[in-house]
């Protein structure tokens, strides 16, 4: 916020850099940080983690924290890279929280510990999370679209609308989708007459292939993984655009020191073991 008051550029720095080692050193395959609740050294210390400790911080904080962070380096860089980290959370921080129960009885810690993984509810009534676990599910609206002066852009793939009041001209628009359960969103635009305006979306930084039709016709887009791709057009009533983001199954390294330690990750989702137990061979090693 000091940034956002005084413009001056050395604090802007520091919160991207702040970004950028999060991203390197602190961060679980889902986005979540904290192995008890503090930062480590980069070093292994978060795969030795796993050894040790029953929790990861998954919390709703969290998940309060990085949307935060990222919808407000969105706005000051227009990057579209920040918007990875958001969805990450969405589906695996305050999407997959337990759900909270009476007498304030709140989801806290995920324990990724080896040998058996589970979500924990606080010992306690009302810890922080009571607060952030609301705020986080407020905080959607902020996190969906952006916008700036000339461009829509859409950061999240969730069945959503937007109403946009571009220079006096009011224009809607809808999103249909499955995603992550389906690879493939749809945005209907709806402008009260016909307009000119720059439609962006995020491409995910995990994605390859990319495909884009605007009603039937094929899209040549330059969208290169964490970056904004871009349709500037005059838009017509009931103008539809069908992206494909494709995904795949890989497996993710914790740390550098532990490449065999690894989650099973689909698109931005982390998946989670379900029956009986299973063996996953890492194709780098």
């Amino acid at each position: 916020m000091t940034y956002a008051v005084t413009g001056e550029p050395q604090y802007l720095t520091t919160c991207v850099r702040a970004y950028g080692y999060f991203q390197r050193t602190q961060c679980y395959a889902t986005g979540g940080y904290g192995p008890d609740e503090a930062l480590v050294a980069p070093d292994g210390s978060l795969g030795k983690s796993l050894e040790q400790s029953l929790d990861t911080f998954e919390t709703p904080c969290g998940s309060w924290s990085i949307f935060k962070l990222s919808r407000y380096l969105i706005g000051f860089t227009g990057d579209a890279r920040y918007g990875d980290w958001i969805e990450q959370m969405v589906y695996n921080g305050i999407g997959a929280a337990l759900p909270m129960h009476g007498y304030g009885r709140t989801f806290y810690y995920s324990d990724y510990m080896l040998g058996g993984c589970r979500k924990i509810y606080y010992e306690a009534a009302w810890p922080c999370c009571s607060g952030t676990y609301i705020q986080d599910l407020a905080d959607y609206r902020n996190i969906i679209y952006f916008r700036n002066r000339t461009s829509l852009c859409v950061n999240l793939f969730v069945p959503s609308a937007v109403v946009w009041n571009k220079d006096d001209e009011e224009i809607q628009v809808e999103q249909a989708t499955g995603f992550p359960e389906s690879d493939t969103t749809t945005l209907t635009v709806t402008p009260s007459k016909a307009v000119a305006f720059i439609l962006k979306f995020r491409v995910p930084g995990w994605s390859r292939g990319v495909a884009v039709k605007v009603n039937d016709s094929e899209l040549n887009l330059a969208g290169r993984p964490g970056t904004w791709a871009t349709i500037d057009r005059t838009w017509k009533r009931g103008d539809r655009v069908t992206i494909r983001i494709p995904m795949e199954l890989v497996l993710k390294p914790i740390d550098a020191q532990h490449p065999n330690r690894v989650a099973a990750v689909y698109g931005p989702v982390v998946l989670v073991q379900g029956g009986e137990t299973i063996v996953a061979r890492n194709p780098h090693t």
